[in-house]
């Protein structure tokens, strides 16, 4: 697979600041039936409905490379309520040897409350895991690179080290490359858009991807270079102005599809 990226690795907010936010963020305080917090679980364009779209997106490139689960030894890295470590569950019909990991003391207190069969323990990633290397045979990282603004080439190679020869890591996250900008610059054109008011609207966008930097290619062959990178998939479960423009555009070029999300699935091979 090759795909020139805009690599992103700029400094933003520090531990502190993004354990402070997070805590008060209302996507991660929404109430259980909460209507009107449109990252509610119970919102359709944040919620469920992404999370659908996202576990089809995952398990497009697991049962493509046929990646089973029984028996694993699983590692749920920003595991937030639990969901997916859940979801391993069930595949497995077994909760044994799933662990699940977050920074956030509130999110692993509910995980445990949902089902504490399942070992969910608060690790911070810029701290050393409290595993051995070679330890698991499965790591989700799930919607978590984003927030590793910091020594994130660190994180990367503590969490590949910890993953056994012949295992997997499933990494989902924001994406971002020349084709994502050709798409929008093209819709611009046909929408009319002020050129000025898209320079701008870029280097905003350039400025926010510097605090949450999107995943690479290109970054995890560098980072992981015992890793294979076996399966990919992007996906944008979100409705935008536009998007009869953008399945045309796809339609007529489909290696130039927008996405603002990836996914990357890479194997142990050393």
């Amino acid at each position: 697979i090759k795909i020139s990226f805009i690599n992103t690795m700029t400094t933003g907010l520090d531990r502190s600041q993004y354990k402070e936010r997070y805590s008060e963020d209302e996507r991660y305080n929404a109430g259980v039936d909460d209507f009107e917090n449109e990252y509610s679980l119970r919102h359709s364009k944040h919620g469920l409905y992404f999370e659908t779209i996202r576990i089809q997106k995952i398990f497009e490139v697991l049962n493509e490379e046929r990646i089973t689960f029984s028996g694993k030894r699983i590692l749920d890295v920003g595991c937030n309520y639990g969901l997916y470590s859940l979801l391993f569950a069930y595949l497995k019909r077994d909760s044994n040897q799933i662990t699940g990991i977050d920074f956030l003391e509130n999110s692993i207190e509910t995980a445990k409350r949902i089902n504490g069969s399942i070992h969910f323990t608060q690790q911070d990633l810029y701290e050393p895991l409290n595993y051995p290397e070679k330890s698991f045979d499965f790591i989700l990282i799930n919607y978590v690179l984003n927030c590793i603004t910091e020594k994130r080439e660190d994180v990367i190679k503590q969490l590949g080290s910890r993953v056994a020869v012949g295992g997997h890591i499933l990494f989902f996250d924001f994406f971002g490359d020349y084709t994502h900008n050709l798409i929008y610059y093209l819709e611009g054109l046909i929408q009319f858009k002020n050129p000025f008011s898209f320079s701008k609207n870029k280097i905003n966008k350039k400025m926010e991807m510097s605090r949450h930097p999107s995943i690479s290619i290109e970054e995890i062959k560098k980072v992981l270079p015992n890793f294979k990178i076996i399966g990919y998939n992007k996906m944008n479960p979100v409705k935008q102005k536009g998007l009869l423009i953008k399945k045309i555009i796809n339609k007529i070029y489909p290696k130039y599809q927008i996405a603002k999300y990836a996914v990357i699935l890479v194997k142990r091979i050393s």
